[in-house]
């Protein structure tokens, strides 16, 4: 039937996700087969989740250029001043571009050219308000003192493993400074 994956009976209102290519299409005319089913490459990858409507999936916000940097794996651990809840650890979660620039980035990172790629990548593209990709964190680490961070409060080290960037970034305008759920 047109507009049903004959092999995993997704739809457009009940699409497949790939963590690095986003939700399928049609690749036929037919429109029986969708693109995370057709395609070798998507469809041997382990994190191709099928027929997602309703499952609910993580989410963290963070400002530009480290949203850019988490996915490209640029940035190796994200900080925080509050420990990563024991039930994300391990947790494949997205990674969604906050609405600004973070307003002193290059504190941290001013002699850093892979920052500074980032940060004129996430401007050039206007990367703010959307999902990016995916990262999965370690456990915290911390706290530590935030003055080292130039934070007058104390501070806890994400790990940050696995990063995986989408191919075409996932529109989505509200976010909030911790982690929250998206349901698709």
């Amino acid at each position: 039937m047109k507009g049903v994956c004959k092999v995993c009976g997704c739809t457009w209102k009940n699409p497949c996700l790939s963590y690095k290519y986003g939700f399928c299409w049609w690749p036929t005319p037919d429109e029986d087969i969708c693109s995370h089913c057709k395609n070798p490459e998507i469809k041997d990858d382990k994190n191709v989740i099928h027929c997602v409507k309703g499952l609910e999936f993580p989410v963290l916000s963070v400002h530009q250029p480290y949203a850019l940097m988490l996915v490209k794996g640029v940035k190796k651990i994200e900080y925080r001043n509050w420990k990563l809840p024991q039930q994300y650890v391990g947790q494949r979660i997205f990674i969604h571009a906050g609405k600004n620039l973070h307003y002193n980035w290059d504190k941290h990172y001013s002699d850093e050219e892979p920052f500074y790629q980032c940060r004129d990548e996430a401007m050039a593209k206007d990367l703010s308000q959307m999902i990016l990709g995916s990262v999965v964190f370690g456990e915290s680490q911390g706290p530590f003192d935030g003055i080292k961070y130039g934070a007058p409060y104390k501070m806890y080290e994400w790990p940050v493993n696995d990063p995986i960037r989408l191919d075409n970034p996932l529109k989505f305008i509200p976010g909030k400074q911790r982690i929250w759920k998206i349901q698709f």
